[in-house]
């Protein structure tokens, strides 16, 4: 007895000589102990891929339920068999016609340089310039060789780069899609079962942090699934939408690359407010390397599109979902954009919706203690 009194006083010494045990262990194998999470993260990304995908397909499998009952395996089936049908669409048809364009883009890049150049020395070897060039003592012809010069090498040093790179990034590329495979296949167990894994990962909650932070949590969960998940999915849906429209109208116009711009502005539609800007800035600049008409055309048709997707289609498909005044959206796509890139600018709106919403929680909830206080403070 009196030695388990010693060992519950000097608990936290013991805590703290095994914590720096360990952390010594770890820090002279930290190459080893890095490799084995490493190849573990590797080994499990099929099953975390899965769960991505149960969870993307876990709508559109309720939407079945709904009609075949409680055959939930005819519900996987159907679905599963029109993921089969669009992906043999999408080889067989929109891979091939997008290989093309961009092949067709690189062979027509050397030419739309030229273009670019002549266009650049026209204007500096404008009359109205040469006092200019007498005031900073360099000639409009010296300029543009360094501009020619400086465009080679960028070019010269980004195919060097691309080549030295392109058998890890292909090899990568099919690893990633057997990964992807394995995980749809996963995905049909979860989706079979996945309210024995809800069940399951409830109680277990449950059991390990009781029931405020349990409901705590899930109700986190469900608001990151509203404003994350489902608007991510809805935007999606404009997205393709959009971007099937946008290949319609670009073979209309007889665009020398209409699905690979149709995809520019399927991707950059995902962007609020500066995508769709953006996407039109890209296509009708490389249009006017073609044809004035074709330029124009392009901007035209894109600026009604985006109308139409403003002032139509968004507000059906995603409502004011997020609940944001466009000042915030457009301090998160900045914050997001600057840290993450263009995955940052998609996700940096409902991120800041999320952060709103426990927000406004949080100064309700403060709200709430300060007016209870004042009660108690004026009832003595």
């Amino acid at each position: 007895m009196k030695i388990l009194n010693e060992i519950k006083s000097n608990a936290s010494l013991l805590i703290v000589i095994a914590l720096t045990i360990i952390l010594w262990k770890v820090s002279d194998n930290y190459i080893e102990i890095y490799h084995g999470i490493e190849k573990f993260i590797g080994l499990i990304m099929p099953f975390i891929y899965a769960f991505i995908i149960a969870y993307i397909l876990s709508p559109i499998v309720s939407f079945f339920d709904k009609i075949y009952g409680e055959k939930r395996i005819l519900s996987i089936a159907s679905v599963y068999a029109i993921l089969i049908a669009i992906f043999i669409i999408i080889i067989n048809y929109l891979i091939p016609k997008l290989g093309n364009n961009i092949y067709e883009f690189s062979k027509s890049l050397p030419g739309i340089y030229d273009d670019l150049k002549r266009f650049l020395l026209n204007i500096i070897q404008d009359e109205r310039l040469k006092p200019i060039e007498e005031f900073i003592g360099i000639s409009s012809y010296s300029i543009s060789e360094m501009f020619s010069e400086s465009i080679i090498d960028k070019i010269t040093n980004s195919i060097q780069y691309i080549s030295a790179y392109i058998f890890k990034i292909t090899l990568s590329l099919t690893y990633q899609i057997v990964k992807w495979g394995i995980g749809f296949l996963i995905a049909i167990y979860i989706l079979l079962y996945k309210e024995n894994f809800k069940a399951f990962f409830k109680v277990t909650i449950l059991r390990l942090f009781g029931r405020k932070r349990t409901h705590n949590f899930f109700d986190f969960l469900n608001t990151v699934d509203d404003m994350i998940g489902r608007y991510i999915g809805v935007k999606a849906v404009d997205s393709i939408i959009i971007g099937s429209i946008a290949l319609l109208g670009f073979i209309m116009i007889k665009s020398p690359f209409a699905f690979l711009f149709a995809l520019i502005v399927a991707i950059t539609n995902m962007i609020p407010y500066f995508g769709p800007f953006v996407g039109m800035v890209i296509t009708s600049s490389i249009h006017l390397f073609y044809s004035s008409k074709l330029a124009i055309s392009s901007l035209v048709f894109l600026f009604l599109l985006q109308q139409f997707d403003a002032w139509f289609l968004d507000p059906k498909l995603v409502g004011n979902k997020v609940g944001l005044n466009p000042f915030l959206i457009i301090l998160a796509i900045t914050i997001g954009g600057g840290y993450f890139g263009p995955i940052g600018m998609i996700l940096s709106v409902p991120t800041m919706a999320l952060i709103r919403v426990y927000f406004l929680k949080f100064i309700k909830l403060q709200t709430q203690k300060n007016i209870e206080k004042r009660k108690q403070k004026y009832e003595k």
